[in-house]
């Protein structure tokens, strides 16, 4: 039976596109990736009968999600090729070279630029739909 070695490049690039599944975890071996899809099948019943599904606070849970998604991809493309070897490949170490023996390529780098653009990008949204809905709270 073959071990999978968790590559760092293909670790971020799955917490990109499919972290709020939790895959992301399962496949680095880290705990409660199984909590990572509640959110999005407890507000989905509440959003598909909603016609005004963009500004239903439904939709907060399973953003909140993808952003912590963008944010741990940049945590994983981010990690330095030292502290991802003593996490995740302690076998890789040797006695005679302390230095690992992988190095990230511009793949990890394209993941953490992609993430940031997109987790900035719903948090901005996110930020104007409920200050809007304040105002117009408040307004009426």
């Amino acid at each position: 039976m073959a071990i999978i070695l968790p590559n760092k490049t293909y670790a971020a690039w799955l917490a990109m596109i499919t972290g709020s599944f939790g895959l992301h975890r399962f496949y680095l071996g880290l705990p409660y990736g199984w909590l990572y899809p509640f959110p999005l099948l407890v507000s989905f019943p509440f959003l598909l009968g909603n016609s005004a599904w963009l500004t239903h606070p439904a939709l907060l849970a399973p953003a909140c999600v993808v952003l912590l998604c963008q944010l741990e991809t940049l945590r994983i493309a981010l990690t330095p090729d030292e502290k991802w070897v003593a996490r995740f490949l302690p076998h890789e170490r040797s006695a005679n070279s302390p230095t690992p023996t992988m190095r990230t390529g511009w793949g990890a780098i394209w993941a953490a630029i992609i993430a940031l653009m997109l987790g900035a990008g719903l948090l901005m949204a996110l930020l104007a739909i409920h200050i809007q809905r304040w105002v117009m709270g408040t307004v009426n």
